[in-house]
């Protein structure tokens, strides 16, 4: 949810913060019995990834596209580190995960964590046999999937009606059932709020779905045959970020199933997905 952050003091901020303070209560109730426990040192010269818990019984390791995103480019990259869970992102610099740190130093966001270990030597990055052209086509097909799509798939499952039942199952599970509804319905309209803020919850669905198919439609022509987005024989950053977001849309059930039928529709991102699957996390196919 990187780009929750960058709208500052906005509701869409306000709404992260929501969803951290349900995770904390669910995690307050869960634990408050529990033996404590001592907090180990990080090792050094080896990433520490933090990202959200993923909730049970969904086929994803988690329900943040650029928490995977992070995941999927240290695996792509062969970059070593230790994956840490959380329930709310309270220590990270910006208030939302993924962070991650490295030798005492810690960052946020997804985008400004991966130039940050390239520039420091620690990971080789994904785009060195890019062309010019190829590094254009990324960073504005990056855009259209982190800007656009992203926000077609947070206004699916907290603004459109059919769809939020199922997320609040998913998102609350945890929660006593008797805070769940208010509590859910709390952060559901500060993320109502945020979509409004955004521009994207001043659409009908139908607009949204609209605007979604556009972008599914350009990601399966720029695919076409190829293993990966922009070439055959070695992913980019661009298959990081595509791949965390299409498989967060196709594999997760929600009662309006469009938006994923967008993409399941088109049959080379679904072996994209499955490939990209194979490759990177082969431990969700068992």
């Amino acid at each position: 949810m990187d780009s929750l952050m960058k709208l500052g003091g906005s509701p869409i901020a306000l709404a992260a913060q929501g969803v951290c303070a349900a995770a904390l209560v669910a995690y307050v109730i869960k634990r408050v019995t529990a033996k404590p426990r001592k907090s180990l040192p990080n090792p050094s010269n080896i990433v520490i990834l933090y990202q959200f818990v993923a909730p049970k019984d969904v086929p994803v390791t988690s329900m943040s596209p650029p928490c995977i995103k992070l995941e999927a480019y240290l695996r792509l990259a062969k970059v070593p580190y230790i994956d840490r869970r959380v329930v709310t992102a309270a220590k990270s610099p910006k208030k939302t995960a993924p962070y991650a740190e490295y030798n005492g130093v810690t960052k946020a966001d997804s985008n400004v964590i991966i130039d940050w270990l390239e520039e420091i030597g620690v990971s080789p990055g994904l785009d060195g046999h890019l062309t010019e052209l190829d590094r254009a086509q990324s960073e504005a097909f990056r855009y259209l999937i982190e800007e656009g799509m992203y926000w077609h798939m947070v206004y699916s499952r907290w603004q459109h009606e059919p769809n939020w039942a199922r997320t609040r199952a998913i998102f609350f599970a945890t929660v006593p059932a008797w805070m769940r509804t208010a509590l859910g319905a709390y952060v559901r309209g500060l993320f109502v709020k945020g979509l409004y803020s955004q521009h994207v919850g001043r659409h009908t669905f139908e607009e949204v779905l609209q605007m979604n198919r556009k972008c599914v439609e350009a990601l399966s022509d720029l695919l076409g045959g190829k293993k990966y987005f922009l070439s055959d024989t070695r992913p980019s950053l661009l298959d990081a970020t595509a791949y965390a977001h299409l498989s967060n849309m196709l594999y997760v059930e929600f009662p309006d199933k469009r938006i994923s039928q967008q993409i399941a529709t088109k049959k080379n991102l679904v072996a994209y997905c499955h490939r990209m699957t194979e490759e990177v996390f082969p431990e969700r196919l068992n």
